[in-house]
């Protein structure tokens, strides 16, 4: 059995799967304040999961910044946790590989093998939930950098408000789930009117349209909760990603995804798979 888990701002997800990649059986639990009670909470959970049941790896999807080399998630800009060694404690407790990737690089791997990417060379994914994140994939594996790519932290209105990271005027700050709330005095869910979507749609096309530019991508996938509505934001999208674009290269395909709730635990089961 492989299990993966999707660590969330106000949520984890917790999945088992098979060899095959089934998935059978599925948790949801609130997200703990303080990240090492998450530690033991997700130790007995996976034990609940498991039952008799032999376990292969472990695979986590969890918000950036993150320490690849010891496994440790660093300082979350929407999460109160700080330096936990999420892989030592599990491979610690559960004698198997345990690996940490990014959320967003994670739910990217997904959609580029399985989602709405799937068939693209190159894929940028972007989710626009509580913040914004960015996932490069590319002929099926991840791309990182020195760190790992924060796409929401990019800069796309010098006067804009103070981010959540301590930055000025992001994309996140800008366009993010919570973001919007602030801007508009109320969640994406409950906007109706065209002309607060225009505004949206237009800052999303800044954000995007720079992300596109330097990364090149032959298709870009909208993921989290804002990408649910990606139909009222469609039409005005297109119009300002080609206003903003460049003529020096095409604008790639841009769809929503397919695995908007499950992406990310998707990837950290294909991750767990993959480990040796």
């Amino acid at each position: 059995m492989y299990v993966g888990i999707d660590i969330g701002g106000s949520k984890m997800l917790i999945g088992l799967a098979n060899a095959d990649g089934k998935l059978l059986k599925t948790l949801k639990l609130p997200t703990p304040l303080d990240g090492h009670s998450a530690e033991h909470i997700l130790e007995y959970r996976i034990k609940e999961l498991l039952g008799d049941k032999k376990l292969k790896a472990i695979g986590i999807a969890a918000p950036g910044p993150i320490d690849f080399a010891n496994g440790v998630i660093l300082s979350p800009p929407n999460m109160p946790w700080h330096n936990l060694p999420i892989t030592n404690q599990l491979h610690t407790r559960f004698k198997v590989p345990v690996v940490l990737e990014n959320d967003a690089d994670a739910a990217g791997l997904a959609e580029a093998l399985e989602g709405a990417g799937k068939g693209s060379r190159y894929l940028l994914y972007v989710t626009i939930s509580t913040g914004i994140g960015t996932g490069l994939v590319a002929g099926g594996q991840i791309v990182h950098g020195a760190s790992d790519p924060e796409g929401g932290h990019i800069v796309i209105d010098p006067k804009g408000p103070q981010c959540g990271c301590g930055g000025q005027g992001h994309f996140e700050a800008i366009v993010s789930g919570r973001a919007i709330e602030r801007r508009f005095g109320r969640p994406a869910y409950q906007i109706k009117d065209t002309a607060t979507w225009d505004i949206i749609a237009r800052d999303m096309a800044v954000g995007l349209s720079g992300l596109i530019a330097i990364t090149a991508p032959d298709k870009v996938v909208l993921g989290g909760g804002v990408s649910v509505h990606y139909n009222r934001f469609k039409k005005p999208l297109a119009k300002y990603l080609e206003h903003y674009g460049s003529r020096l290269y095409p604008m790639p395909p841009v769809v929503p995804a397919k695995r908007v709730e499950r992406a990310a635990l998707d990837g950290a089961l294909i991750l767990a798979r993959r480990a040796k």
